[in-house]
C-alpha cells in the first residue's frame, strides 16, 4: 500500500486529512498520530535536545521503514531529556508491539495516556496491544475510548469488532464492523473482521462474501484468503477452499501461506494424492521452527500428516479402491484422518473407510442449541452422502482434553458433578446426530475416545486423576447411551487402554491420534453391536 500524501484523507476513515490524524504503517497497520514537525528527512544528533520535533519525525521515519533499533535510540534519547514526551512513549510502545513484547507495549502506551489522554490513536494502539496479549476486556475498553474521542475512527470500530469476536460477543462484533464500513466502505480489514464474526455465528455464506470484499479491496490480503479457505471448507465447498488456500500460499508463502499449505496437504491426503500432500508439507516445513502461537494447530497437523506419510505406517490402502467395495464414511475431527482409505470388516462385510473431516469439531458443538459452523458442515456432509450410508462418527476426543472441553466447563460450574456434565454433553450430541441421520436413513456407528497418551507429568496429581477419570467415565457413558439408542459402538478406549486409563503404547501415532492400523484392530475385536451388548 502506498503512503498517502499528507493532505489526502486519512486511511483510518476519520474524514480528516492524513497529516491531522493517523499515519498507518503499511506493514504493521499501527496508527501513528500526526508528526509534530513538517520537516522531513532531517539529520539528528541524539545529544541535541533542542530539536525534539525533528528527532521525533526522524524516529517515525525509521520506524516506518522497519529500522526499529534506530528509532528506539531516538525515542529513548528524547525521553531521557523529557520523560513526559507522550508521543515518544507511544512510538516506543509501538516498537514493543512490533517485537511482540505486548506487556511492555501496554505499559509504555499506558504511560503516554497518563500524560495525554486526548489522543484517539493512543487508545487504539493500547487496544491492539491488549488484544494481542489475549486481554480482550481491556482491549474493548480501549477501543471504546478511542471511538469516544473520535466517533469516526473507522479502524477502532473494526478492531473493536475483532476483539468482540474473540470474546464471543458476536452480534456486537457484527454491529461494530458494520459501523466501520459505514464510515469507510472499502475498509478491507473491517470486511475481514465482519467475516470472522459471521463465520463464528455459523453464517458461512455471508462470511465468505465479506472475505471476498476484503480481497477485492486489498488483493494481496493473504489472511483473508486463508480464512476464506476455512469458510468454504466448513461450507462444504471444498474446491473453492482449495483455490483460496492456494492464493494465500502464493501471496504470502512465509506467513499465512504456511498454514494454508498445511490445510492443502490435508485436502490432498483425502483425495489420495500423496505426492501433492508431501509437496505441501515441504512448502510449509518452516512452520516446525516457528514460535508463533497462531500456528499451534497447524503444527500438530503437520507432524501428524508427516507420520501418516511415513513408510512405516503405510500398511493400509492409500488410494480409494477401484474394486466395488462399500464405503464406510468416517465423519469427525482430526482423529478421522488416519482412518482414511483403510479397509475394515464390519458385520461380516469388507468396507473401505472414506473420511469426511470437520475441523476441530466437539460433541458439545453439535449438541448445543445454537447454530454454528460445525453443525453447518455436519449437516452438509450428511445431506451429500448417499442415502442409507453407514457412518462412523469419530467425535469426542477434543471434548476430553485436559485443557479444554468438559474439564474446563465442569470447573466453571462446580455446582454440577463431572458425571452430570459428561451426561449432558453426550445426550445433546446423540439427540442431534440421530435427528439429522434420520432424515437420510443413515446407519450410525459411534466411536469412543482413546486412552490418554499425553505425559501426565505436566499436570498436578489431582488434575491428572480427574483427567484420566474423565476419559473413562466419558467412554462408559457414551457406550451405554449409544447401545441404548440402538446404534453400534466402536470401543477405541478398550483398544488403547493398558488397564489404568493410560495408553498401552500400541496404537498411538502421537499424543492424540492413532495409527491407521488401529481401525482394523478396533473393528475386528472391539465392535459392540446392539445384539451383542449383553456379552460385551
Amino acid at each position: 500500500m502506498n503512503t498517502p500524501a499528507r493532505n489526502s484523507p486519512c486511511p483510518c476513515g476519520s474524514g480528516k486529512k492524513y497529516k491531522k490524524c493517523c499515519l498507518i504503517n503499511a506493514s504493521s497497520k499501527h496508527a501513528y498520530p500526526a508528526q509534530r514537525d513538517k520537516s522531513r528527512n532531517i539529520a539528528f544528533n541524539t545529544n541535541n535536545a533542542a530539536q525534539p520535533e525533528s528527532m521525533l519525525n526522524t524516529g517515525v521515519a525509521y520506524q516506518q521503514s522497519g529500522k526499529l533499533e534506530e528509532a528506539e535510540i531516538i525515542y529513548r534519547s528524547l525521553l531521557k531529556n523529557n520523560p513526559d514526551d507522550s508521543d515518544a512513549l507511544h512510538y516506543l510502545g509501538l516498537i514493543s508491539y512490533q517485537k511482540k513484547q505486548y506487556s511492555d507495549a501496554i505499559k509504555q502506551i499506558g504511560e503516554a495516556i497518563k500524560i495525554n489522554n486526548k489522543v484517539p490513536a493512543f487508545y487504539y494502539n493500547l487496544g491492539n496491544a491488549h488484544k494481542a496479549a489475549g486481554q480482550f476486556d481491556a482491549a474493548i475498553a480501549a477501543f471504546h475510548e478511542a471511538i469516544r474521542l473520535d466517533p469516526l475512527f473507522s479502524a477502532a470500530y473494526g478492531n473493536l469488532g475483532s476483539a468482540l469476536t474473540s470474546r464471543g460477543d458476536l452480534e456486537e462484533a457484527v454491529t461494530s464492523c458494520r459501523r466501520a464500513l459505514e464510515i469507510k466502505p472499502d475498509f478491507a480489514e473491517a470486511h475481514h473482521n465482519l467475516g470472522s464474526a459471521l463465520y463464528n455465528l455459523g453464517r458461512l455464506d455471508e462470511a465468505a462474501a465479506c472475505y471476498r470484499r476484503a480481497i477485492q479491496a486489498k488483493p494481496d490480503y493473504a489472511e483473508a484468503q486463508l480464512n476464506l479457505g476455512h469458510t468454504c471448507y466448513m461450507a462444504d465447498k471444498i474446491a473453492e477452499a482449495a483455490v483460496a488456500y492456494q492464493e494465500a500460499l502464493k501471496i504470502d508463502p512465509a506467513n499465512q501461506g504456511l498454514e494454508a499449505a498445511v490445510y492443502l496437504s490435508i485436502l490432498f491426503y483425502l483425495e489420495g494424492n500423496l505426492e501433492q500432500c508431501q509437496a505441501m508439507l515441504n512448502a510449509s516445513r518452516p512452520i516446525l521452527t516457528s514460535t508463533d502461537s497462531k500456528y499451534k494447530n497447524a503444527l500438530v497437523y503437520w507432524v501428524y500428516l508427516d507420520k501418516l506419510l511415513s513408510g512405516d505406517l503405510q500398511t493400509h490402502e492409500n488410494d480409494i479402491s477401484a474394486e466395488k467395495i462399500e464405503p464406510l464414511y468416517v465423519v469427525g475431527e482430526s482423529q478421522s484422518l488416519s482412518a482414511h482409505a483403510v479397509k475394515v470388516r464390519y458385520n461380516g462385510q469388507d468396507m473401505q473407510c472414506m473420511t469426511e473431516w470437520i475441523i476441530g469439531c466437539k460433541q458439545w458443538h453439535l449438541g448445543n442449541d445454537k447454530p454454528n459452523i460445525y453443525k453447518y458442515k455436519f449437516e452438509a456432509v450428511m445431506a451429500r452422502l448417499p442415502r442409507n450410508s453407514k457412518i462412523l462418527l469419530r467425535i469426542g476426543a477434543i471434548d476430553c482434553r485436559h485443557d479444554e472441553g468438559i474439564i474446563t466447563a465442569w470447573k466453571k460450574r462446580p455446582e454440577k458433578s463431572l458425571d452430570e456434565v459428561i451426561q449432558a454433553t453426550i445426550d445433546g450430541f446423540l439427540r442431534y446426530v440421530m435427528a439429522i441421520a434420520a432424515r437420510y436413513e443413515h446407519r450410525i456407528i459411534i466411536g469412543g475416545v482413546a486412552a490418554t497418551n499425553i505425559s501426565l507429568d505436566i499436570l498436578t496429581k489431582t488434575d491428572a486423576e480427574q483427567f484420566v477419570n474423565l476419559i473413562r467415565l466419558f467412554n462408559q457413558t457414551l457406550k451405554k447411551r449409544t447401545l441404548a439408542e440402538g446404534m453400534d459402538f466402536l470401543d477405541i478406549y478398550a483398544l488403547t487402554d493398558r488397564g489404568d486409563g493410560i495408553s498401552n503404547g500400541d496404537w498411538h501415532i502421537d499424543n492424540y491420534h492413532l495409527v491407521p492400523g488401529a481401525m482394523l484392530e478396533a473393528f475386528d475385536k472391539h465392535t459392540c453391536s446392539t445384539d451383542k451388548k449383553r456379552r460385551l
